[in-house]
């Protein structure tokens, strides 16, 4: 078990409200860029839907990325 993931977010609990959005708010982007840059599908899923990724600032912009199903990903 890879125990560096679980020391970044031991202290988590511990932290305010403001800090635990951040770090969501950080680590949404992180995934929709990594998906973006390392994905053929997610690229072109993106690039299909008009999403500038660059334009992502907020994990309330979620509702702007397109729902994929089971059947899009086979």
């Amino acid at each position: 078990m890879d125990t560096s993931v679980y020391r970044k977010y031991d202290n988590l609990q511990f932290v305010s409200t403001e800090k635990t959005a951040l770090i969501q708010t950080d680590n949404f982007i992180s995934h929709i860029q990594y998906a973006y840059h390392n994905s053929p599908f997610y690229k072109q899923l993106f690039k299909t839907s008009a999403i500038d990724i660059s334009s992502i600032k907020t994990i309330k912009q979620i509702e702007k990325l397109p729902f994929t199903s089971k059947h899009d990903i086979n």
